[in-house]
């Protein structure tokens, strides 16, 4: 059992070596840049008016956290039940995510939000203060958070044997607006970087997915040909 296990483990890696071998790759970048831009005072600060008026909430670092659940989840089930919805997914997240890379060498960026006075006790806030101790507040703009869980999100809603499943839909979208969501309750990211976030993801959609998205397959085509 475990060594029929394991082989397929080794030939679902040799089958996507391609689009795995983004991960190491993507790591050392962004090992890279958190050192080039560890000194905070030498970024750009971001913030609005608008992060004021959204208050402290411990409790989103359940969503925060899930957001590797989210992505590994849905790259682990594609990569074995739907290849095509794999290849999507991959190619939305190395394009996004190497773009990012990319503006946080030309801009870097850091936030000043932290509310590090809050005592309460209890173990959401020792989650958080985990990650404050171990994230540094540097390269938020746009958020990694939120292009990850909408690249995700994307390549999940095109696969349909993952979206056959009932209220899957419904699951995906409402889970990825928590996790998009936590980054401001958290303090981590501001909304600027919400919106760099997404709007980075339409550039993404709009140069390398948009034309897939509206063209009509051939068999439609046929079909309206002769109903015509």
């Amino acid at each position: 059992m475990f060594v029929s296990v394991f082989s397929s483990i080794y030939h679902k890696i040799v089958e996507n070596i391609r689009t795995l071998i983004f991960w190491p790759l993507f790591g050392i970048a962004f090992y890279a840049v958190e050192q080039i831009n560890r000194n905070p005072w030498k970024c750009f600060e971001v913030g609005c008016k608008w992060d004021a008026y959204i208050p402290f909430c411990e409790y989103f670092v359940v969503a925060y956290v899930m957001w590797f659940v989210y992505m590994a989840g849905t790259i682990v089930y594609l990569i074995y039940k739907d290849p095509k919805a794999y290849e999507i997914t991959m190619r939305f997240i190395i394009l996004s995510f190497s773009a990012t890379i990319v503006i946080y060498f030309l801009f870097p960026t850091m936030q000043m939000m932290r509310p590090y006075d809050v005592d309460r006790e209890n173990v959401f806030m020792d989650v958080v203060r985990w990650f404050y101790r171990h994230d540094t507040p540097t390269n938020v703009c746009p958020s990694l958070h939120v292009i990850g869980t909408l690249a995700t999100m994307y390549g999940a809603l095109s696969s349909e044997r993952l979206m056959r499943h009932r209220g899957m839909k419904a699951a995906y979208v409402l889970v990825g607006i928590l996790i998009c969501f936590s980054t401001v309750f958290l303090k981590q990211h501001s909304v600027e970087d919400v919106i760099g976030g997404v709007g980075l993801c339409l550039v993404v959609w709009t140069l390398a997915f948009r034309k897939d998205a509206v063209e009509i397959p051939e068999e439609e085509t046929k079909k309206r040909s002769e109903a015509a």
